[in-house]
C-alpha cells in the first residue's frame, strides 16, 4: 500500500489539469481584440486576440467582440451569431487582401448578427464591405455606426437565399452608416429563392458610388432621414417587385439616366416629407405615391398620386 500513495496526488493534479484544459476551451459570452493582442491568448480583456477573426471563432454563439483599442484587426467570415463591436473613441478597423471581402456573412442556420462602429476601407482591392448570402428563415442584421469605403464591388450587399416552398424572413436595420466610393452599388437589398428582406435604413449616406447609391430589390423597406447623392446611377432604386417607404432623405445630384428615384413595372413607393428628389421616374406599371408634402422636381411617367408641390 505504501508503494500506491505517490500515485493518488499524481491522479488528482492530472484530473485537474485536465478540468483546467477544458475550462479554458470552453467559449466565452465576451471576447476582446487589441492592436498589442496574440491569437494564441484566450481573447480575455486581460490577454486578447489580434484579429477579429480569431475572436469569432472562440466566442459563444450570441456572444460579443470588443476592439479594446484603435488597430485594424482583419477580415471575418461569420457563421454564427454574434455582435462585434468598438466603443466610441476606438477605430476598429477591416482591411481585406486584394479580391476578399472585409466582413462575409454565411450560415445555414438562422443569426443574429450585430455590427457597430466598424470601418471598412478596400482602398487595397478589396471586393465588398459587408456581404451577407446566408440561408435565413428568421434572420436579424444590424449595422449601426459603421463607415464602408473604396471596395472594387458593392459596400454593403445583402443577397439571402431561402429555398421553396416555404418563405424565409431576414429583417435588416442600418443606422447612421455610410457607404461611400464603392464601385458598384452603395447599398444593396437582392435576396434570392424564397427569401424576402424587410427593415429600415436610417440616418444612412450613400455616396458617390460608380453604380445606384440605394438599390432595394426586395421589401417592404423603409429609408428615413438619409441621402443618395453624387452616385453613377440611380440614386434610390427600386425594382423586382420590392415596396419601399421614403421619408425625410434627400436623393438629388445623381448621374443616371432614371434619375434621383427610380420604380420599375412591378414595384411600390410611397413618399413623406422627403426635402429634395431632383427627379423621379415611374416604369409603367409602377407605383408612386404621395402625401403632399414632397419636394420634387422632374416627374417622368406616371401617375403619380398628387401634383404640384408633391
Amino acid at each position: 500500500m505504501p508503494t500506491q500513495l505517490p500515485f493518488i496526488p499524481l491522479a488528482v493534479a492530472v484530473t485537474c489539469l485536465q478540468f483546467i484544459s477544458v475550462s479554458q476551451a470552453a467559449p466565452r459570452d465576451r471576447v476582446f481584440v487589441a492592436s498589442y493582442g496574440n491569437d494564441s491568448n484566450p481573447c480575455t480583456f486581460l490577454s486578447p486576440c489580434k484579429t477579429f477573426q480569431q475572436a469569432v471563432n472562440v466566442v459563444a454563439t450570441g456572444g460579443e467582440v470588443t476592439a479594446i483599442d484603435s488597430a485594424g484587426f482583419g477580415p471575418i467570415n461569420i457563421t454564427q451569431s454574434v455582435t462585434i463591436t468598438s466603443p466610441p473613441g476606438v477605430e476598429a478597423g477591416i482591411v481585406p487582401t486584394a479580391g476578399g471581402d472585409a466582413i462575409t456573412i454565411n450560415a445555414l442556420t438562422d443569426i443574429n448578427v450585430t455590427l457597430r462602429g466598424l470601418t471598412l476601407e478596400g482602398s487595397t482591392g478589396g471586393n465588398h464591405g459587408i456581404f451577407l448570402t446566408s440561408t435565413v428563415t428568421n434572420a436579424t442584421l444590424n449595422i449601426l455606426d459603421c463607415m464602408v469605403k473604396d471596395f472594387t464591388a458593392g459596400g454593403i450587399v445583402i443577397e439571402p437565399t431561402h429555398p421553396a416552398p416555404t418563405y424565409g424572413a431576414l429583417f435588416l436595420f442600418i443606422s447612421n452608416t455610410s457607404s461611400l466610393n464603392n464601385g458598384l452599388d452603395g447599398i444593396n437589398i437582392a435576396p434570392s429563392g424564397k427569401a424576402v428582406v424587410g427593415g429600415m435604413i436610417t440616418q444612412t449616406a450613400s455616396v458617390n458610388n460608380h453604380s445606384i447609391g440605394f438599390n432595394i430589390s426586395g421589401g417592404p423597406v423603409t429609408i428615413s432621414n438619409s441621402v443618395a447623392t453624387l452616385n453613377g446611377d440611380v440614386g434610390i432604386q427600386v425594382q423586382n417587385g420590392a415596396s419601399l417607404t421614403l421619408r425625410d432623405s434627400i436623393s438629388q445630384g445623381n448621374n443616371g439616366s432614371n434619375g434621383d428615384v427610380y420604380t420599375d413595372n412591378s414595384s411600390a413607393v410611397n413618399l413623406f416629407r422627403n426635402n429634395t428628389i431632383d427627379s423621379l421616374t415611374i416604369a409603367s406599371g409602377g407605383t408612386v405615391t404621395s402625401d403632399g408634402t414632397n419636394d420634387i422636381g422632374l416627374i417622368t411617367g406616371g401617375p403619380l398620386s398628387k401634383q404640384g408641390l408633391q
